[in-house]
């Protein structure tokens, strides 16, 4: 009797105890791909047209320096491939990983001296980013991630119109270096898959458009998976 009950617990007991043989950090190569909620920072715009646009508004007291251009959470995904340098006796491990990353928000207002006036149109880039990531396999198939990348982006915009009023600037885009940094939690489901949830911060610098320059920066949540070969 004493045998049956300790058969019954071990072999209940086994998917537990053999999740500890998983690992995130097993290593190889893989593909992966997540869902964003992005944050687009604010920017205190520029007057790339020579001072136009700042003459235009001395009268009211103030220029294009003054106004801030505020943007609705957005959306973005990132599609990519890395490798996962084998270390299967250390806890940490290096990857190294080629993305794709695209974050989109629209237009929501812009903070003046004189208030704030409803703005409408789109903002969204498109980035190519190489990643050096560093992998830390905690226990039970858990692990964390931290890392930075650099790469290039390319950002556009169209702000199509201000306080209801169209603007008729058009739709514009400007090429920038960009880096981030990245970080999150992981979770092995088994020697393929790993799913992981984390964050980023995004900084493409300044982006400068026929009319009008500002900085794009993004804070963002993720979600997505890393599926190893």
């Amino acid at each position: 009797m004493t045998k049956a009950v300790a058969a019954t617990v071990l072999f209940l007991a086994a998917p537990v105890f053999g999740q500890d043989d998983l690992t995130t950090n097993s290593g190889g190569l893989y593909l992966t791909f997540s869902a964003l909620a992005v944050f687009t920072q604010d920017s205190a715009l520029r007057d790339n047209t020579g001072g136009v646009i700042d003459a235009a508004l001395a009268p009211f007291g103030f220029m294009t320096s003054d106004i801030t251009a505020e943007l609705s959470p957005g959306f973005g995904f990132r599609a990519g491939v890395g490798y996962t340098i084998p270390a299967p006796e250390s806890p940490v491990t290096l990857t190294l990983e080629l993305e794709y990353l695209f974050q989109s928000a629209d237009f929501d207002s812009l903070s003046t001296p004189i208030g704030s006036l409803s703005a409408g149109g789109d903002n969204y880039s498109h980035s190519i980013m190489g990643n050096l990531i560093l992998d830390f396999d905690i226990a039970g198939g858990f692990g964390v991630y931290v890392g930075g990348g650099i790469g290039v982006t390319i950002v556009s915009a169209d702000l199509n119109n201000i306080g209801g009023i169209v603007t008729f600037l058009g739709r514009d885009e400007d090429t920038t270096f960009a880096w981030q940094f990245l970080g999150g939690l992981k979770y092995a489901i088994d020697e393929h898959w790993v799913v992981y949830l984390g964050g980023r911060y995004f900084d493409a610098g300044d982006v400068n458009f026929a009319t009008l320059g500002g900085e794009y920066k993004s804070i963002s949540l993720e979600a997505g998976f890393r599926f190893y070969f």
